[in-house]
């Protein structure tokens, strides 16, 4: 019989922290990944933060280099509004990310209620104590999300789109950075990179 490594709880732990998957995915009517392959696409991030919107234009541009795409990058868009005077020429695509910060789940700020009655019931009396519970709600759970589209840079029409997200946690950029690694993994694997 034999025994297991003692790596494998370590194993076990990894496999947890790994980068969340898509959401969703999305590609327009007749879409062909391997006609973008080795096209300039140029990359910019759009969110309400800027400092957020430079570091993953940073890291969507370099993981994209990596993965062997030929890319151009523009100013990030902080506004949630696409620039068309941004765009570098000779760009065939155009792949825009958003992000934003979502609180989700039902944060009442409710907790368990504890009731004291009394009364009279045919003749005698008595009392109660009763506990109450909200249903629904819970913790708040934020989230980083973000939306990827590859845009085609003559008329703006979306061939391809994804969304993923993660928990929010004390290291924002690490979150990004799940969060590009997922995008750029979707990316890959619609045949846009080799």
């Amino acid at each position: 019989m034999s025994r297991l490594s003692p790596y494998v709880p370590l194993f076990l732990v990894l496999a947890g922290c790994a980068n969340p998957p898509p959401d969703a995915k999305w590609t327009s009517p007749g879409f062909d990944g391997a006609q973008w392959r080795g096209k300039p696409i140029q990359v910019e991030c759009r969110s309400a933060d800027t400092t957020l919107a430079l570091i993953c234009n940073d890291r969507l541009a370099a993981r994209l280099v990596q993965a062997g795409a030929n890319v151009s990058r523009a100013t990030p868009v902080t506004n949630g509004d696409h620039q068309d005077g941004n765009r570098p020429a000779g760009a065939a695509a155009i792949l825009s990310m958003s992000l934003e910060q979502v609180a989700r789940g039902g944060d009442w700020g409710w907790g368990p209620t504890i009731g004291i009655g009394a009364g009279n019931w045919g003749g005698g009396s008595g009392g109660a104590v009763g506990i109450s519970l909200p249903i629904g709600g819970g913790p708040r759970q934020d989230t980083l999300e973000a939306q990827a589209q590859l845009l085609r840079a003559g008329d703006g029409q979306v061939q391809w789109s994804a969304s993923a997200r993660t928990e929010v946690s004390g290291d924002r950029p690490a979150q990004l950075e799940k969060l590009v690694t997922a995008i750029v993994e979707a990316l890959r694997e619609s045949g846009v990179l080799p």
